[in-house]
């Protein structure tokens, strides 16, 4: 029980709902981003097939449209910049959220060990304590008896305790 608890206390589990909420601030930024490219293409396209304005049908002025296309031009050269830094924040943020969801699955699996062995613990010391009156008052015989049943009991709590053990460092392992 003592070595769970141990575990326990050095075990470190993230607010998982701390990263869920970044990675959702992430995938707004990255929509964001996304319809900003949109939009900015959409323009840039404008300004490449139109030379008159389709509101005020208006020429469009030749240096106007040249230091707009640059301006957009530079605008999407930025955005394909950000996307692959967005994507890789998208992978570790993913990341993290799985090594925060794998901690908090072997944290409660500790505390469900620990409960499980405290259960037997105590129903051990309970049948220990039943069996203390009942030597009390037998004769030698029946004293040695129980005295043979606690030592098998006894082999038996450290055997469950060995394959506990056992379990756990397997369980480390995967």
């Amino acid at each position: 029980i003592s070595k769970i608890d141990d575990a326990i206390s050095s075990l470190v589990v993230p607010d998982i709902s701390d990263l869920e909420n970044k990675f959702t601030e992430a995938k707004i930024k990255g929509s964001d981003l996304m319809r900003k490219e949109k939009e900015t293409v959409k323009r840039k396209k404008f300004y490449e097939v139109n030379d008159t304005c389709e509101v005020c049908s208006q020429e469009i002025d030749p240096e106007l449209k040249s230091s707009q296309m640059n301006l957009l031009t530079e605008e999407l050269e930025k955005i394909e910049r950000i996307k692959p830094v967005m994507a890789e924040s998208f992978e570790i943020l993913k990341a993290k959220i799985e090594e925060a969801k794998t901690a908090d699955r072997k944290y409660i699996d500790l505390i469900q060990q620990r409960k499980s062995l405290v259960q037997e613990k105590d129903s051990i010391q309970r049948y220990i304590d039943q069996l203390k009156p009942q030597t009390e008052t037998s004769d030698k015989e029946a004293l040695e008896e129980a005295n043979a049943e606690l030592e098998n009991l006894n082999e038996q709590l450290k055997s469950i305790e060995r394959d506990r053990i056992s379990l756990t460092e397997k369980k480390h392992i995967q």
